[in-house]
């Protein structure tokens, strides 16, 4: 993955344009949960990396962080179906 300081203009763009689909259509339902708000500006925001509340998105370490707590959120989730499974299967 690419820091988006080395995105060409017409890719950001291109990117936040997806981004904006995404929010209009399956990610509407966020718009109930006020923590993700604030994302729904992000595709106006000309430069978002710069921006005081969007610029820790743009960094390695919380793209390291975000991998780190989706692994353990599927490993804690595949740690719970195996354990009701188990379950089921000794009955």
């Amino acid at each position: 993955m690419r820091k988006i300081d080395h995105w060409s203009k017409d890719e950001v763009d291109e990117a936040m344009l997806h981004f904006h689909y995404y929010l209009e259509s399956k990610g509407s339902v966020l718009s109930d949960c006020a923590e993700f708000l604030p994302y729904y500006a992000l595709p106006y925001v000309p430069r978002p990396n710069t921006h005081p509340t969007f610029a820790e998105l743009f960094q390695d370490s919380w793209v390291t962080k975000l991998r780190s707590q989706t692994g353990s959120l599927l490993f804690e989730g595949l740690k719970r179906k195996r354990r009701r499974n188990f379950g089921t299967e000794a009955h």
